[in-house]
């Protein structure tokens, strides 16, 4: 069948028909541009994780640091050794400055429900469900607290809605351009006669203040 033909069977389509090949080969392709755009959005969390990660850990080392040369301060409170201390203190300003920094990846804990009002008051399709399980640190608590890691919280959502294939299409398409975080981790679409009925999981990852 050359083009032609593709585009004269297709123009005879109606506009239902014409709506239900997009949505399929939307949803058809979505697992794939789903695929490569979150893991472009996850990988560049967990870059900015690991980056913090290291940043906490050779604080610290500093921190160590600055205790011995206290302690060789005391001793011997030579100008060297205080001289030493202050660079130790500056430098951890320094990191904790650059994890301020790398954190403004992520929204802060105190606008979470600023990302559940996204989701549930648009204008385009009524939520008939919202889950949202306990928010749980990102990292694990490894023996002594971190102050800096505990700020990081995972909150997991799932919606359940169900409207016309237009709608649910360009709800799809706002919550992928959100400005709150959210990811989508996983999109179930199922047809019906009124047009569909959509389940879709995100998470967002949020950062308390100190």
């Amino acid at each position: 069948m050359n083009t032609d033909n593709i585009n004269n069977s297709f123009n005879n389509l109606s506009l239902r028909e014409k709506v239900i090949l997009g949505l399929v080969a939307i949803i058809a392709s979505y697992s794939i541009i789903d695929i490569v755009l979150t893991q472009s959005v996850t990988s560049e969390n967990t870059r900015v994780l690991n980056d913090i990660e290291q940043l906490k850990n050779t604080i610290i080392l500093t921190g160590i640091d600055i205790e011995s040369a206290q302690n060789i301060t005391g001793k011997n409170p030579a100008d060297k050794n205080r001289k030493q201390l202050l660079n130790l203190q500056n430098e951890i300003d320094q990191l904790t400055q650059q994890i301020k920094q790398k954190s403004s990846a992520f929204i802060k804990a105190s606008t979470t429900h600023k990302a559940l009002d996204y989701i549930i008051n648009n204008p385009l399709v009524p939520i008939r469900d919202l889950t949202k399980k306990n928010a749980r640190p990102l990292f694990e608590n490894k023996g002594k607290k971190n102050d800096q890691l505990s700020r990081y919280q995972y909150q997991e959502i799932n919606i359940n809605f169900s409207s016309g294939y237009l709608n649910n299409l360009e709800y799809i398409y706002y919550l992928e351009n959100n400005p709150w975080g959210l990811i989508i981790d996983k999109l179930i679409y199922e047809s019906n006669e009124a047009g569909g009925q959509v389940e879709i999981n995100l998470h967002t990852i949020s950062v308390g203040s100190l």
